[in-house]
């Protein structure tokens, strides 16, 4: 997969903490909170009113792991 020039999309009413690391090419859905020491990796597709807690890991190649909305 590649990711090249892929956009990162960051909701407005999403909370994304500081030590959160988000690389290019993600999506994050609308009032989902993403907290310190998570790596959401390129191609990962949060929906809205997640909660992504501490020290997680998710890549769109991890494809056990689907993260809907709610």
């Amino acid at each position: 997969m590649c990711s090249r020039g892929a956009e990162t999309m960051i909701h407005p009413d999403a909370f994304v903490h500081d030590k959160a690391l988000v690389d290019q090419g993600v999506s994050i859905g609308a009032g989902t909170r993403v907290w310190g020491f998570t790596h959401l990796l390129s191609g990962a597709q949060i929906g809205a009113d997640c909660n992504i807690c501490e020290q997680v890991l998710q890549s769109r190649a991890m494809w056990w792991w689907v993260t809907g909305s709610r």
